[in-house]
């Protein structure tokens, strides 16, 4: 059959061979052609996108969720096998805190019978232990390795926790506690508190329900801060290195002083360390688990005066978040 004789749309996809065979050929796309498919595959792209970060982002955050739970489970499983005492909160004097005493309640017994509770947080017997990443001690969310070796600051050396314990909080200017002139005064009203005298469980007259045990904390100072790249102010669950009594600096738990993923430069700013806030990597505010063991998503611009009250365990405050 002569090319001639096809119809048009087929003359456009064969052409005769030089035995006069008609031989069909499938045409290339244009460079339009190129282009628009590149454009449609892009917006597909920027349209579906958001969506699958969201639902990344969604189960980071039930992750979380649950991470926070099992703490708060682990909490009442120590407090059950001791009269209804909680874990040590921060000792002071290079002592062991609740992250360390938490171990054996979240299948990390092996770990705990490894440490030397009779030496301090950074003796060479406990270097092993104190780079050993505890999972559910870190957030899914935290996009930086939680292990830091290399630091310049041997403080922050070691495997990190982006968790902390409430602290508590200052609610009345007469308020006791305890003072330490380089890190910030210690509320004494919050589930954990310096020293080795543990709270009780009795003591929490607000309720379990009414009071918040552990919350994130994944602080970095606003740019340009000295401490606004990763880790920041994120601290080794182990605990502090510090020995001086004067200096009490807590790396497992933070007093509510401000209300969380607010942006302070820790220097510029003149923030205490144990007064830094809470805060999270999850977009639009930060979870925390209660003693009961809820846990609630404390929404940025969150009332001071509510959190606070959350952070204390006998204001005869009634939450309503």
């Amino acid at each position: 059959m002569s090319a001639a004789l096809l119809p048009g749309w087929k003359r456009r996809y064969c052409c005769v061979s030089s035995r006069g065979v008609v031989e069909w050929r499938r045409r290339g796309f244009t460079l339009v052609e190129l282009l628009v498919v590149i454009a449609i595959i892009g917006v597909l792209v920027a349209l579906l996108l958001p969506a699958v970060q969201a639902a990344r982002e969604a189960a980071r955050r039930s992750t979380c969720t649950n991470k926070l739970k099992q703490l708060a489970l682990a909490t009442q499983n120590y407090a059950t096998t001791r009269s209804g005492e909680l874990p040590p909160g921060t000792p002071g004097q290079g002592k062991h805190g609740v992250f360390t005493y938490l171990l054996p309640y979240i299948e990390q017994e092996s770990l705990f019978d490894q440490i030397d509770l009779e030496t301090t947080t950074y003796s060479a017997r406990n270097d092993p232990m104190r780079f050993e990443v505890v999972d559910d001690y870190v957030c899914p969310s935290y996009p930086e390795s939680p292990l830091i070796r290399d630091d310049p600051s041997a403080s922050k050396n070691g495997a990190l926790t982006t968790y902390q314990g409430n602290g508590g909080a200052f609610v009345e200017v007469r308020q006791e506690r305890d003072p330490s002139p380089n890190y910030g005064a210690l509320a004494r009203n919050g589930v954990f508190r310096w020293g080795e005298k543990n709270r009780k469980l009795r003591e929490v007259t607000d309720g379990l329900s009414n009071t918040y045990l552990f919350g994130e904390f994944v602080h970095t100072d606003r740019l340009p801060g000295l401490y606004s790249e990763l880790p920041g102010n994120i601290r080794p669950w182990m605990g502090s290195p510090l020995l001086s009594g004067d200096n009490r600096v807590s790396y497992e738990s933070k007093v509510a002083a401000l209300t969380p993923n607010t942006p302070i430069d820790r220097e510029a700013d003149q923030w205490p360390f144990n007064h830094l806030p809470f805060g999270s990597f999850h977009p639009g505010g930060t979870l925390f688990s209660r003693l009961d063991g809820s846990v609630d998503f404390l929404v940025d611009g969150i009332s001071l005066d509510l959190f606070k009250a959350g952070c204390s365990v006998s204001g005869g405050e009634v939450l309503d978040q």
